[in-house]
């Protein structure tokens, strides 16, 4: 519940405690652990969704700059594709890449 969004005063509700009694849980560093990796579960899963859509973006992006019969569509296709280039240029790698490189790194 609060992993995905919900108010303290929503949880407390759903699970039959008081507001307090869901503020004490803050306290807790166990408590405060496992919901931190909760969130963290849930922040994987809707990048994972969101990498997955980009494919289906993209192959829609080219479509319609190839397909369009509208120049004013196709281009701005065109250019939201070299838009998205930058970004996946840009993305954000773990480590260096080589086998190598990261084995260097950790020792």
């Amino acid at each position: 519940m609060l992993a995905g969004g919900s108010t303290i005063t929503q949880a407390a509700l759903q699970v039959g405690v008081t507001r307090v009694t869901v503020h004490q849980w803050f306290k807790i560093n166990i408590f405060k652990s496992h919901l931190n990796g909760l969130k963290k579960e849930a922040t994987k899963a809707a990048v994972s969704q969101v990498q997955a859509a980009t494919v289906l973006a993209v192959t829609t992006m080219i479509d319609i700059m190839k397909n369009s019969t509208n120049d004013t569509i196709r281009l701005s296709a065109a250019i939201k594709i070299l838009e998205s280039a930058k970004v996946f240029y840009h993305a954000d790698f773990i480590g260096s890449g080589s086998v190598e490189k990261l084995d260097a790194r950790d020792r």
